[in-house]
């Protein structure tokens, strides 16, 4: 609603959800959709295991890439991340 005093993602959500008119439904709510950094691997990298550690015992063979505009970190633990290509 427009004139809400609603200001956090919890309460928007909440008023969202108290105006949608009957037979509109909103989505569960989460915070996971966020704009954060994200990690991409390969399928054969994938199947090798799903511990994020494993990318600072492997820093050496990391190639990163990078939406243009968008920040990057510059390291992931003591790994320090090349330029994006």
């Amino acid at each position: 609603a427009p004139d809400s005093a609603a200001r956090s993602d919890v309460q928007v959500y909440r008023t969202l959800l108290s105006v949608l008119p009957e037979g509109v439904a909103a989505g569960d709510y989460t915070t996971s959709a966020e704009d954060k950094p994200a990690l991409a691997v390969t399928g054969p990298t994938a199947e090798q295991g799903s511990d994020v550690s494993a990318l600072v015992r492997r820093c050496g063979d990391v190639s990163v890439g990078a939406v243009k505009s968008a920040p990057r970190p510059s390291s992931v633990g003591t790994c320090t991340l090349p330029t994006p290509r």
